[in-house]
């Protein structure tokens, strides 16, 4: 199996079918992975539930090895074990069905509940011996695995980030902050092929220094060129002196000291190396990548965001309460 596509569990007894409808499949990043009988299908989905984003049901098919080819005896079964396995998993597995077969020897028993991921489609099934509605479903599955990729990733693990992310952009985040974000952990958390480029990872950082700005915790160093300095902002935030292109010297406030945990500030440091790295071509990182032959570095970098996205929340939020309450935000920071 290709783990660069997509597994779809797929019901289907002819292998000339197997062959010609795999490869348009490969075309929208989909592997149909054919099993000839329910029974069969129906163990690989127990035993391997995540590996599959979705299920083709060629509805004339057997349940058993070596039984009748009956719709009346294979959708039934075939629909309770995907509604008692998805059950157990808490996930939804959309099923389609792929066939030639007359309509008449199936429609009636495919359930409604298909309309919950398919109902704009107008019938119950898509007709095999037309390509038009095998590319339509093929594309179909495409989307639809990428948009619960992407809701897996805001609503399961990464919960907490995206909850904060939603209070941040009240306060001054730019919002693409989240969708460069949520490129880096759909590939990390799929292996899915997302352009993810380490200069993303710059202008996600950036984005972090400029929320802090906008609300007043980290002064507008400017680089020589008069835009933001991303290494200014990182010096200071680590507890050390940051220039400003008029000479203008930052330095933490000795009484309150920077607002940065050190740790976190040696991640924002990381980060700031390794996406200035990628922006200048450095030779050793070029290397590094194409010895790995990975992403690792920068799915690194996207768990080291989602930590300092974590701990920006509180902190915007106890300077929006400082003002609030107070009418003014400590300075932590003092001109030299």
């Amino acid at each position: 199996m290709n783990n660069e596509l997509k597994q779809i569990l797929w019901v289907e007894s002819d292998d000339m079918v197997h062959r010609d409808f795999g490869k348009e499949a490969k075309e929208y990043g989909l592997e149909l992975v054919p099993f000839v009988c329910w029974d069969d299908a129906a163990t690989a989905l127990k035993n391997n539930f995540d590996q599959w984003s979705a299920i083709i049901l060629q509805p004339v098919s057997m349940v058993h090895p070596g039984s009748y080819f009956n719709a009346k005896q294979f959708l039934p079964q075939a629909f309770a074990d995907i509604s008692v396995i998805c059950s157990m998993r808490s996930h939804v597995l959309p099923w389609y069905i792929l066939t030639s077969e007359d309509k008449r020897e199936f429609d009636e028993m495919v359930l409604e509940s298909r309309k919950e991921w398919d109902g704009d489609w107008k019938k119950s099934y898509y007709n095999s011996d037309v390509p038009k509605e095998r590319v339509a479903l093929f594309r179909r599955i495409k989307e639809q695995t990428q948009q619960r990729e992407r809701l897996q990733v805001r609503t399961g693990k990464f919960k907490v980030v995206y909850d904060a992310l939603d209070y941040l952009e009240d306060h001054g985040m730019n919002v693409r902050m989240r969708n460069i974000l949520e490129d880096m952990l759909v590939s990390l958390c799929f292996g899915t092929i997302a352009q993810v480029k380490i200069g993303n990872i710059r202008e996600a950082l950036e984005y972090v220094f400029k929320c802090l700005i906008s609300n007043h915790l980290l002064p507008f160093i400017k680089n020589t060129s008069g835009n933001l300095s991303n290494g200014g902002c990182s010096s200071l935030l680590s507890g050390r002196e940051a220039r400003d292109n008029d000479e203008t010297i930052f330095i933490p406030n000795s009484t309150i000291g920077s607002i940065m945990n050190k740790v976190m500030a040696e991640n924002v440091y990381y980060i700031l190396k390794i996406s200035n790295s990628g922006q200048h071509s450095d030779e050793n990182l070029s290397e590094y990548l194409r010895i790995t032959k990975s992403n690792n570095m920068v799915y690194s970098c996207a768990l080291l965001l989602c930590d300092i996205i974590i701990w920006l929340k509180p902190t915007i939020a106890d300077a929006v309460a400082s003002q609030e309450e107070r009418g003014y935000i400590p300075q932590w920071w003092v001109k030299e």
